[in-house]
């Protein structure tokens, strides 16, 4: 019976190594989902298609509506694409910090 348990943690440690010493995936400098949403949500509040979001516009989302003015930079009562980007890619949360080589 001892002999099983010690095997299983034995397995369990080698198993434990094995996935540790695995290269972390490559991050891309810009994540693949976040413009994709971004573009989606953007697209969906610009209900005209004029390429912005007027303050009307941006009532149809709480967070856009209580952040329209600090996100419309240039004062010109529109929230473009870029001035969108801008202002809402930062509520993302952090990537976790990569692991420590396995020794």
């Amino acid at each position: 019976m001892k002999i099983c348990i010690v095997l299983s943690g034995l397995g369990a440690a080698l198993m434990s190594a094995a996935v540790l010493s695995q290269a972390p995936p490559p991050q891309s400098s810009t994540p693949s989902a976040a413009p994709s949403s971004m573009s989606s949500a953007f697209n969906s509040l610009d209900t005209d298609k004029d390429g912005k979001i007027s303050e009307a516009e941006a009532q149809a989302s709480r967070v856009v509506a209580q952040n329209f003015a600090s996100a419309d930079t240039n004062k010109d009562g529109a929230v473009t694409r870029e001035e969108f980007g801008a202002a809402f890619t930062m509520s993302a949360p952090a990537a976790p910090a990569p692991l420590p080589p396995a020794e």
